[in-house]
Parts: structure tokens; sequence; C-alpha cells
């Protein structure tokens, strides 16, 4: 990933030159909306800052990652102001993912610890900045992101004197989006592009109250997303100039 976008990046550079001697660039803004279809990685750290663990068996568990992948599919509008072979705009998308992360540990003789957690939908409000050389824009995109996950942790111990314990957080959580992508621009009214994009959601603290043990505690998460995917835009209302 992070040698597509330095690659994508030294290319935009070496056609800057060349797309200002072109002529031909296709000067326009307006409204566009798409969709689109990608493949998405996703990495989540699950930290144990209060013991939760070692009530049920002897020991901290600490920190445990888990790692997930699947498919998306998505939607997008946005709007494109072009100032000679330069491009800025925004864009704002919404997409479903099918991101489950499982994880089940054997703590001691009987103890199952099993972490299940679930990125549902995502979506990005992000600036897009670009150099267009005849048909193509090479562009790098930067923004707010935000997403809906679903956390569910449990304890099993037939052998304890609490067989079981579980909790379940579902909440949408804020991050940050970056990305570059080459985007074809076929015909004065559809484009194809691929992008490239990375999300990243700072590490947040959970609060929940064990009935069992009759106290807080506190799971710290950090979520990663790396994607991949192939769009398709249609231009509203473009006005050429």
């Amino acid at each position: 990933m992070r040698r597509f976008l330095l690659a994508l990046m030294f290319v935009g550079v070496g056609l800057w030159n060349h797309g200002h001697a072109q002529n031909s660039c296709r000067c326009y803004r307006g409204l566009y909306v798409g969709w689109n279809f990608g493949y998405a990685f996703h990495d989540h750290v699950w930290t144990d800052r209060d013991d939760w663990v070692s009530f049920f068996d002897s020991g901290a568990v600490g920190s445990i990652t888990t790692t997930s992948d699947g498919a998306t599919f998505g939607v997008c509008t946005g709007y494109n102001l072009q100032c000679g072979c330069v491009l800025l705009g925004v864009e704002f998308d919404a997409s479903w993912a099918n991101l489950d992360n499982k994880k089940d540990h054997l703590r001691g003789v009987a103890t199952h610890l099993n972490l299940r957690n679930r990125l549902n939908y995502f979506g990005t409000a992000r600036a897009r900045a670009g150099i267009i050389a005849k048909d193509l824009l090479f562009f790098s995109t930067m923004g707010a992101a935000w997403g809906n996950f679903k956390n569910h942790w449990r304890i099993e111990d037939p052998l304890a004197i609490f067989e079981t314990e579980d909790h379940v957080v579902n909440r949408s959580r804020r991050g940050l989006a970056l990305g570059a992508g080459i985007e074809w621009i076929y015909c004065s009214l559809f484009s194809i592009k691929l992008e490239a994009l990375y999300f990243r959601f700072p590490e947040t603290t959970h609060h929940v109250f064990s009935r069992n043990l009759a106290s807080d505690f506190r799971f710290d998460l950090t979520d990663k997303v790396w994607m991949a995917r192939i769009g398709f835009n249609y231009k509203l209302c473009a006005l050429f100039y």
C-alpha cells in the first residue's frame, strides 16, 4: 500500500510539466455522483487495561490484535473545480462492509476468551487535489472518516464460580482518511477511477460494569483499515469552459 501511494505521487509530479504543455486539457466544474466496489483489510487492537481476564484465569492478556478482510460497496457524491490542468474538489462517500474479526483464546485449563469486532459501514468527507494529463487525473485525497463498530467480548469458564460474562458495545467513531488514485475521464459525463485509501480510528476507551465482579473495567480499542477500490462517476450539470 505504501509503495502504491508513493508511486502515484512520483508519477503525478513527473506529469506536472507534461500536463501544462497540453492544450487539450478538459476544463469543467460541477457535481457528480458515483458508486464503487472494493476490498479492505481491517486491523483491530483490543487492550484489557484492568486485567478483566485475570479475575477468571491467572495472568493478564494485555493487548490482542485481530485481522479481517472482505469486500466493500459504496456510493459517493462530490464537486470538482478545474483551473487549467489542476483539479480541486470535495467528495463524500458511504460504504457497506463485511469486515468481521473473530479470535478465541484458551486460557488455563478451561477458560475461553472470545473476541469479536465487526465494522458494519463507514464513510468519509474528503478534499481532493490532482493534475490532469490528457484524459487522466492523478490525485491525492485527505479528510475525515467515520465508522460503525460492534465489539463483543466474552469469557466462558465452566470450572469458575462465574461461568460466563460478556459485554457488547455498538457505536460510531471518527477518524482520519487519506489516499491517492488515478481517474480516467472516459467522456464528458463518465469517468472511471482506481484509488487506495487508509483509515485510522484513534484509540478510544470503553468503560463497562461487571455484574459478576461488581466493578468497572476499561478496554482500549484501536482500528486501522486499508482499502483499494474501483469507482464509476457520472457528472451532473457539468459546465465546460
